[in-house]
């Protein structure tokens, strides 16, 4: 069962919070619902990593990260202010390929997918357009 996508105001850092972590590791039909409900079509991200300006390249981004990583996202603080939000995220990072049954061996051991994860620690700043209400499940 798909995990529900967060309700609430979006101008409450709670809130914020659920969409930051829906938006890591959404069921991926619902990614583009969460975008759309809760970005406008200039909306950024920006970190010390890189910066994204339209809601189609943050798609192009969600979709790529979750390719390529399984990630288990904690939100350790979030702060809003009008229309922006600025998150420090904590991402526990595992290259996907990882998961990749080897022929004859099955999968690797959890000892060496564990030593291969890592942790990465971003702030970023989102500029959203405030509808008042998120109202998608």
């Amino acid at each position: 069962m798909a995990a529900a996508v967060p309700r609430g105001d979006v101008t409450q850092p709670e809130v914020i919070k659920e969409i930051l972590e829906a938006l890591c590791r959404p069921p991926k039909d619902r990614l583009r619902a969460a975008l759309d409900s809760h970005f406008s079509e200039n909306a950024t991200l920006k970190s010390a990593l890189f910066q994204v300006q339209g809601r189609e390249k943050l798609y192009q981004l969600f979709r790529a990260w979750q390719a390529a990583f399984d990630d288990r996202v904690q939100v350790l603080d979030v702060a809003v202010h009008g229309s922006k939000a600025l998150a420090r995220v904590r991402h526990n990072l595992q290259p996907r390929i990882l998961n990749a049954p080897l022929p004859g061996v099955g999968g690797l051991p959890g000892w060496a997918k564990r030593a291969a994860t890592f942790p990465l620690i971003v702030a970023a700043e989102f500029t959203f357009e405030v509808r008042g209400r998120a109202d998608y499940v």
